[in-house]
């Protein structure tokens, strides 16, 4: 998933230089790479940890994603200045 993010990220930013069907592809593949991601890794933590700690792994996974959702708002609303 990590990749596909990656590769994402580099089409959407650097390779697409104003191309706009190149943007779109690489929103897209970055979409898709997330999605891989958030779908692939509760699986496998859940595959993976013993019977004890399972339920924990996956409410920590979604308590990660909320938080970084909630920061990632706070760090917009606090920067007025990062419109070009």
């Amino acid at each position: 998933g990590g990749a596909i993010c990656f590769v994402g990220c580099l089409m959407a930013s650097y390779l697409s230089f104003g191309i706009q069907p190149v943007f779109f592809v690489g929103r897209f593949t970055t979409g898709f790479g997330v999605g891989v991601s958030c779908f692939a890794l509760p699986v496998y933590n859940g595959e993976i940890s013993t019977p004890s700690i399972r339920g924990a792994t996956g409410s920590l996974f979604q308590l990660n994603v909320v938080i970084g959702g909630f920061v990632a708002c706070v760090i917009t609303l606090l920067n007025d200045h990062w419109k070009f």
